[in-house]
């Protein structure tokens, strides 16, 4: 049997399709028919917000569509298929609902607001763009001032970014949180930690050597993870995957009960607590689990300490604010305080701000004595 095959050589300019749902086919988008010169259009979808074009080329530039100006100055292609159909390109309408189709110099006219557009856009960015190289230089001198002499730099490692980011979270956990036995394992892209006891792994001091390693962010809402720009990785290394991991032995369950006299509890095998109701069981979790069995040591304050601790309640570099506006009393510490401390003004009914990082409560008489003492003015 002889076979005999077919060449046909096709045309080497790409046109570009469009699914037909009439006929189920694919058709050329030209044969749509084009736009006359001087359309207005708008292009607008979720992550762009509308902006005006007007077409300038009656027939196809390309094999997608025909040149049109934005009002930004930019140059784009579209089709008269693309704008009667779903997407992002629609008619811009005038009074009747008809599709406006600018005359010569109402063309020439859009087009010199959007060059004129088009230069103040370019300055802008080139000026943001310069400010957050300054700000970036002020944040890595900052960082190399904080932890240079701490932390081994990537530039000066033969390990991988995350490699390398491992190991300087291993000595910040060490010089942070002395006595307590980190592991601390990572790969291509991520970082592991674990330890038993010690810290919660939600408390400042966690969170905050996380966050400088952590090179990715989650987006609940669009269910992606996506890179995030830091500055302090870029210096130490660091990863898109950053965990903290706390395993709480036994004993602490216990220690827990018995502080919230719940008798006759008893922790098996994975941690299980028995012998109590399961509201108590979650209580002794709930406790357990917020709990700091180790405080972190601020390597950034090492000189900040309460002076005669035992006969006064003065804290050295304390900072006292009277917030007329709100009617408050704002107390700054040059570091985080100590337990004792932190006590006294829970029981003084002092709040924590971490975005103003300082300590605050309603101005009475008893809260600003009590933050003149601390302060010893």
């Amino acid at each position: 049997m002889n076979i005999t095959i077919t060449q046909t050589k096709v045309n080497t300019m790409n046109i570009a399709h469009t699914f037909d749902f009439n006929t189920g086919t694919l058709r050329p988008i030209k044969d749509a028919g084009t736009l006359p010169r001087g359309s207005k259009l708008y292009y607008a979808n979720m992550s762009c917000s509308a902006r005006e074009s007007v077409v300038l080329d009656p027939e196809f530039t390309n094999a997608h569509g025909q040149k049109a100006i934005s009002e930004t100055g930019a140059f784009t292609y579209p089709s008269r298929d693309a704008v009667e159909h779903p997407g992002g390109w629609n008619y811009c309408l005038d009074e009747n609902d008809e599709p406006i189709i600018l005359t010569e110099e109402e063309i020439a006219a859009f087009i010199v607001e959007a060059e004129a557009r088009k230069i103040v856009l370019e300055r802008e960015e080139r000026e943001a763009a310069s400010k957050k190289a300054i700000v970036r230089e002020q944040k890595k001198k900052q960082h190399l001032a904080d932890y240079g002499h701490l932390l081994t730099r990537l530039e000066d490692s033969k390990r991988s970014a995350s490699a390398t980011a491992g190991a300087n979270v291993k000595k910040l956990l060490k010089l942070t949180f002395p006595g307590v036995n980190f592991r601390v394992r990572s790969d291509y892209n991520s970082i592991n930690v674990s330890w038993e006891n010690g810290p919660c792994g939600s408390c400042d001091a966690i969170e905050k050597i996380e966050s400088l390693f952590n090179t990715g962010a989650y987006d609940a809402y669009e269910d992606y993870h996506y890179p995030i720009e830091n500055v302090f990785a870029e210096i130490f290394g660091g990863a898109n995957f950053v965990f903290f991991q706390r395993n709480i032995s036994g004993d602490k369950y216990l220690e827990t009960a018995k502080e919230l006299g719940i008798e006759g509890v008893t922790v098996t095998d994975h941690n299980n607590i028995e012998g109590c109701s399961e509201a108590q069981r979650d209580r002794i979790y709930e406790v357990t689990r917020k709990k700091n069995f180790v405080e972190a040591v601020d390597l950034n304050s090492k000189n900040a300490k309460v002076v005669n601790s035992a006969q006064s309640s003065v804290v050295t570099g304390v900072t006292l604010t009277e917030n007329e506006d709100k009617n408050g009393v704002e107390i700054r510490f040059p570091g985080k305080p100590s337990p004792a401390v932190i006590a006294s003004l829970k029981a003084k009914k002092f709040r924590w701000s971490r975005r103003g990082g300082l300590w605050f409560s309603k101005r009475t008489a008893e809260s600003l004595a009590f933050a003149r003492e601390l302060a010893g003015v």
